[in-house]
């Protein structure tokens, strides 16, 4: 078993069919003139472009990769990044201050990933993100998963959340053991989802 995450440019690629349509699917779900809050998820650096199409937003982050993809877009979002650290080999800022600048904010959806997830809930490795998560899930209107279906058979390390935690789950596939734990929440499936399934 795995103890930890591969590089972060090489998990760009990985399964980036799936995480394009993910996260294509969600940038749909999201209302016009709502606040983002984005992890530093690889994911959401695939949302990020999606909403290099939108109009104006103000979105938040500890990714300088996110908030860069959309300080560039020509869409003059609003970007919001805290102080803290810079974790070079994900371009993340991390520390107790960047958790505590971001649990001031009160935005529409807190859109997360995360390493793997079971019948048990949603798992991670890294205890800065496991922290920051947990901080941030109370803090959202609506928390929204991107999740491919890949990670459905990894396993992480240290328990992020379970599945009633989350508002929404955005995949192209989930276990039936995983859906049926979303009792109050929503299950949108991408483009890449298998035919005959339904959201």
């Amino acid at each position: 078993m795995p103890r930890a995450e591969p590089p972060f440019e090489r998990r760009l690629t990985e399964a980036s069919a799936a995480k394009a349509a993910i996260a294509a699917r969600a940038a749909k779900h999201i209302r016009e003139g709502a606040t983002l809050l984005l992890d530093n998820s690889t994911t959401a650096c695939f949302l990020a472009r999606e909403l290099t199409r939108r109009e104006p937003m103000t979105i938040l982050t500890i990714s300088l990769e996110v908030a860069q993809i959309l300080a560039t877009s020509g869409k003059q979002h609003r970007v919001i990044i805290p102080g803290g650290e810079l974790r070079s080999a994900d371009k993340t800022i991390i520390g107790a201050g960047a958790i505590s600048f971001l649990s001031e904010f009160t935005p529409s959806y807190f859109v997360m990933s995360v390493v793997a997830g079971s019948v048990n809930g949603c798992q991670d490795f890294d205890l800065f993100e496991v922290e920051f998560k947990r901080a941030m899930l109370s803090r959202a209107d609506e928390t929204i998963l991107l999740m491919d279906s890949s990670k459905f058979s990894k396993s992480g390390l240290v328990q992020v959340c379970s599945w009633p935690d989350i508002d929404v789950l955005v995949t192209d596939h989930a276990p039936q053991e995983v859906l049926d734990q979303i009792e109050y929440g929503h299950v949108l499936l991408s483009e890449t989802a298998p035919s005959g399934e339904a959201e």
